[in-house]
Order: structure tokens, then sequence, then C-alpha cells
């Protein structure tokens, strides 16, 4: 596999579910197969995670010991032979011509694209959609981002050695990450066609659980980052703030997107993910 000029990088945990979804869709892009790999890395999954992944064609499977997402990513980069780094995650499906799009569109910037909701017929997923990747809606023109989650990402390898990688603690180690790309003065671009479908969560407990951890996750992250994401979220007396802001901002990203009826029918579940996420908020500051 000389030719290789994309690496993939999926990093797995307990993804039975979705593994073979996101693995297919990998497989069946429309650039010949010689030109990218596939790397999963998987951190100790307890179900068919491996086994499904073995059956896909995958061209490396990595299984390591339970460890954060960070580290399983940085662990897919060591192993990587193409000059091209792809992220996507176990729970995303690319759309045709994600790859495509990436190769056509890597120079010296890091990309990401709309990131669109997998599961449209729950409205349980519609509200977890909207409070974590209603930003990321699609979108006809090329725009520089703030901010490149890290279920859809791109960027040459040379790029990513600048950096000192991934943080491998348990944090949103996508936002870290995101400042060290502007440490080393890269910036980041929101392309059309690197589009992918996040396969949302359809089950309430779940999403509840999930937004919990991402509460902890954010004020951890805002701890380890620098001064300008704000000491203040870090104050409990401002979590009420979190909490509306979360729904406001949700509400606005629906109605960009022309989505406001989904917003409408999902609100219960966005109110009861924003009210897990300011419960994770208030606990974790209460920790610190």
């Amino acid at each position: 596999m000389d030719k290789i000029s994309i690496s993939v990088i999926i990093p797995t945990h307990n993804s039975e579910t979705t593994i073979k979804a996101c693995l297919d869709s990998i497989i069946s892009q429309s650039i010949p197969r010689d030109q990218f790999e596939i790397i999963v890395v998987d951190d100790g999954s307890t179900d068919n995670t491996l086994a499904l992944a073995k059956t896909c064609g995958v061209d490396n499977i990595m299984s390591v010991d339970p460890c954060s997402v960070g580290k399983a990513r940085n662990l897919g980069v060591k192993s990587a032979k193409g000059p091209i780094i792809a992220f996507l995650d176990s729970d995303c499906k690319a759309k045709e011509g994600w790859l495509k799009a990436i190769s056509e569109n890597i120079s010296k910037h890091a990309i990401t694209g709309p990131i669109l909701n997998g599961n449209p017929q729950s409205l349980v997923a519609w509200g977890e959609y909207f409070l974590e990747f209603g930003g990321y809606y699609e979108q006809n023109k090329i725009f520089p981002i703030r901010f490149i989650p890290g279920c859809n990402q791109a960027y040459s390898k040379e790029i990513f050695l600048k950096t000192a990688g991934f943080s491998d603690k348990w944090v949103s180690e996508d936002v870290l990450f995101g400042e060290e790309l502007k440490k080393q003065g890269v910036k980041a671009f929101f392309i059309p066609h690197v589009q992918i479908f996040h396969l949302c969560r359809t089950d309430l407990h779940k999403v509840l659980c999930n937004m919990r951890m991402l509460g902890k996750f954010t004020v951890i992250t805002r701890r380890m980052a620098s001064a300008k994401y704000g000491r203040l979220f870090l104050r409990k007396f401002f979590v009420p703030c979190i909490f509306l802001g979360k729904i406001v901002k949700s509400m606005n990203y629906a109605f960009k997107a022309r989505k406001l009826s989904k917003f409408i029918l999902s609100l219960p579940y966005i109110i009861l993910a924003s009210a897990a996420f300011c419960k994770g908020v208030w606990t974790e500051i209460g920790n610190g």
C-alpha cells in the first residue's frame, strides 16, 4: 500500500451498534481503495466491536488497554502511513465524497465540515444533535471556523507532528487540540463537502449520561486551557446562565439550519439534556 495518501483513524470503545455502518461508509468512498488506509484503535471494548471491525476490510486494528479518546487518537497517528490524517468517530458515517473533499482541500490548514443527524427519525437524537453539533449544519460556503470537532477533522501529518498531540487525560481533547493548532498558527476551515452523519443517541438515558460527562469534561478542560476560555464558567452561580445559553444557542442553530420545527418537537429533550450537562458542570466545580 505504498500509494496511501490518507490515513483514516477511528477511535472506538464498545461501538458494536455503529462500527459496521461507520466502516462501510469509508470502504464505499469513491477514491481508489489503495489510496487510503483505515486504522481502528479499540481501547478495551467488551462487546463485539473488534469482531465486527475484522470483517469490514480494516487495514490496521489496534487493540489497546482502556484509555482516553485523546490517547487513542495519538496512537492511531503514530501508526499512520499517509501524509494526511483524517479522524472519524465510530458513531459516525462519512457521506460519499468525504475523502475526496479532504484530499482536494488539504493544504496548510485544518479542516472540518457539516455534521448531520444520522438518526433523524428520533426526537431524542435531534435533542442531542442540536446541543452538540447544531452549529455544524449544512452550508454551501467555505469559511474560517474557531473549533473543529474530533469526530470530523483532517490535516496533514506534518501539522499534527508540530503540536503536542491530543491530551491523554479524560477531557474535551478536541478543544485542547484546537488550542495546540492555534499555537502553531494553523487556521481551521469549514469545507461544505467534508460531510458526515453523526448517529446521535436515541436512548434518553444514554444521552443524559453523556451530557453529564461532557459537563464535567468542560470544566476540567477550561481549567487546563488558556484564560480566554473564561474562568467565570467555573463559578457555580453562573450555571443557570449556562443552562439558558445552551437552549438559546440550540434554537439559534435550528433557526439558521431551517429546522425550527424539529427544535420545537425535541425541546423537552433539549431541556433535560441541558440540565444534565449543567449537573455535570456543578458536580465538577464542587470537586475542584
